[in-house]
């Protein structure tokens, strides 16, 4: 039986005049980019599968001795005819393949990370209002991939068919509804998915049914510009972290009974810039820019705080690895990354770019599962010979 619960209200407030600003510029390039806009056509659907080897090529003993070089391992050309380049980079569970996404677009490209392949594109066949970027999610098991669609709903497809499985719909009378959907995430076991947008639901996956609904007005925005939205699941997908407010409190919300499990207060106003992370081993982390210094905590038991590095910017983006492993800064055309529970550095990664947007454009990043790879995309990111966007993917460590 479905259940609604309320929970207490939280407002969406835009905390600092820079993430103002920045969000203007988006905004303002969003309007400029729609005169160049495209219009998805969707592959159809390929019998054949994906025809990716079930059984990867051996390493070489040299391609293991430069595994810890920062170098690119190969390009991807996304596709996309406009000017922002792949702003949503996520990994399937094993690696092999990485959707991409992009601003003022519906089309959800799939690529082989081996050859750098595009198998196909997936179109939702719609925008949200706003027509940032459309949050993604892979199922645990990597069978199934998820995305915001317009209308705020979510559209499911069969990973190896490139068939549509479900549409699942929310509510359209609201403004945040018509926001669109700012998370998507599948528990561990694949049984259940949870998708937030102007109410936290939960979906039986075996039936697509909604067996939950929690009332909520909680959004980051970094959700629609390429972050993860400082909100975190929980493996088990029986609770769920998210960042309140001005960033300096995270409530963690029991998805079972839809009531608050607890929350935790910080000592500092993160202006939206926090992420958190939920590792596999149910520790809870997070990230954000403090007085332009970028620090980490592990909030699982007694609250510890690590300082990393200043920043450039009161906000830049932050992103964990999906296993809490490393956690990368990106200002401007760097990347910056590090090891969480040591505060180890890791080379920065120097993304190719034409310079035009050197001082307020940027890099769009994700991380693959096991956190030893990262994709990048984003503003000004084209080639100089080709003038097409790409992704490049990077080996960390």
């Amino acid at each position: 039986m479905k259940e609604t619960i309320s929970n207490s209200k939280s407002v969406f407030l835009f905390s600092t005049i820079s993430w103002r600003v920045t969000l203007a510029i988006v905004l303002a390039s969003l309007c400029v980019a729609n005169l160049f806009s495209q219009t998805p056509s969707p592959t159809p659907q390929d019998k054949r599968g994906l025809g990716i080897e079930n059984n990867p090529a051996n390493t070489s003993q040299t391609d293991q001795s430069k595994s810890r070089e920062t170098k690119p391992e190969l390009v991807l050309q996304t596709g996309y005819n406009n000017f922002f380049g792949a702003t949503r980079l996520i990994f399937s569970p094993d690696g092999r393949l990485l959707a991409t996404a992009t601003f003022r677009s519906s089309t959800i490209k799939l690529w082989e990370t081996a050859t750098g392949r595009e198998l196909r594109d997936l179109s939702t066949g719609g925008q949200n209002t706003n027509g940032l970027a459309p949050v993604i999610a892979f199922s645990r098991d990597g069978r199934f991939l998820a995305a915001a669609a317009g209308n705020n709903s979510v559209k499911i497809w069969d990973v190896t068919t490139g068939g549509e499985v479900q549409t699942l719909s929310g509510a359209q009378a609201s403004f945040m509804a018509a926001l669109g959907v700012s998370f998507i995430g599948f528990s561990a076991d694949g049984k259940k998915l949870v998708t937030m947008s102007d109410a936290l639901r939960i979906w039986d996956v075996p039936s697509w049914r909604e067996i939950k609904t929690i009332e909520t007005t909680s959004l980051n925005p970094s959700s629609f510009t390429g972050g993860q939205g400082g909100v975190a699941l929980s493996s088990d997908g029986n609770q769920l972290a998210r960042v309140e407010g001005s960033g300096s409190k995270i409530t963690v919300l029991d998805l079972v009974t839809g009531r608050e499990a607890r929350s935790i207060n910080l000592e500092h106003d993160l202006d939206n810039s926090l992420e958190l992370c939920s590792t596999s081993d149910g520790r809870l982390l997070a990230a954000g820019i403090v007085e332009k210094r970028l620090k980490v905590w592990d909030l699982t038991a007694k609250q510890s705080e690590r300082d990393l590095t200043p920043t450039t910017h009161d906000f830049s983006k932050v992103q964990f690895s999906p296993d809490g492993r490393f956690v990368a800064l990106a200002e401007g055309y760097t990347v910056k990354a590090w090891e969480v529970a040591t505060g180890r550095v890791l080379t920065p990664l120097n993304i190719p770019n034409i310079g035009v947007f050197a001082e307020n454009g940027g890099v769009f990043l994700g991380f693959s599962n096991d956190g030893k790879r990262v994709a990048t995309g984003g503003f000004g990111t084209q080639t100089a010979n080709e003038g097409s966007q790409q992704s490049v993917l990077f080996r960390l460590i």
